[in-house]
């Protein structure tokens, strides 16, 4: 089952400059496009009663991460309570439980990556944790790194996501328990500097 956190439909209303695109394609008339640097920290910025929030998508196996949402919401209240996330600035991390698959069924169907492109473009997710299955991390990751938006791995191990020239917004969290993930997530917020 896949597990979906992706945001409050009403809050969306904020965002702005959601379809500005810079052509890649050149004079080829190829359609393909992918978000410039500026229109990306737009993507991933939205302000709710002046803190800007970054919406988060979950895409996870039923079972992988239990009590999941809980874990999540605990550690966004931990960075808080720290001072890691300031008045300035908040995730929009929800919980619904829209797409399930199993963790048995891993890469069979490659729902995952459906999910990804649907919350990318319907929901205006703009960071990922998960998938859970590595075949389908990997398709997510690459859209990831053409969205030019985090992908963040809790269960991949795979080495074939290593080339950093093809994921390149590839976050992996490797630990043995959910203190280790809270240090993690910590360590990078610090280090992209979401504090302002």
């Amino acid at each position: 089952m896949y597990l979906y956190l992706g945001t409050n439909k009403s809050k969306d209303r904020n965002l702005k400059n959601e379809n500005k695109f810079t052509n890649v394609g050149g004079n080829t008339g190829a359609t393909t496009t992918t978000p410039s640097a500026k229109t990306t920290r737009e993507f991933l910025r939205k302000e709710i009663h002046g803190r800007i929030v970054i919406k988060i998508g979950h895409i996870g196996a039923m079972g992988a991460m239990p009590n999941g949402d809980r874990v999540l919401e605990i550690s966004r209240l931990a960075l808080i309570d720290e001072g890691v996330l300031g008045d300035e600035l908040d995730f929009d991390i929800t919980y619904a439980s829209n797409f399930i698959q199993s963790a048995a069924s891993c890469g069979d169907t490659f729902e995952g990556v459906a999910v990804a492109a649907s919350m990318y473009h319907k929901e205006k997710v703009r960071a990922f944790l998960g998938p859970y299955c590595a075949s389908e991390f990997e398709a997510v990751a690459k859209m990831c790194s053409f969205w030019n938006i985090p992908a963040i791995s809790y269960m991949p191990t795979s080495t074939a996501v290593s080339d950093r020239n093809i994921y390149k917004t590839l976050a992996r969290l490797s630990s043995k328990n959910t203190n280790s993930i809270a240090k993690a997530v910590i360590r990078m917020v610090e280090h992209y500097g979401w504090r302002k």
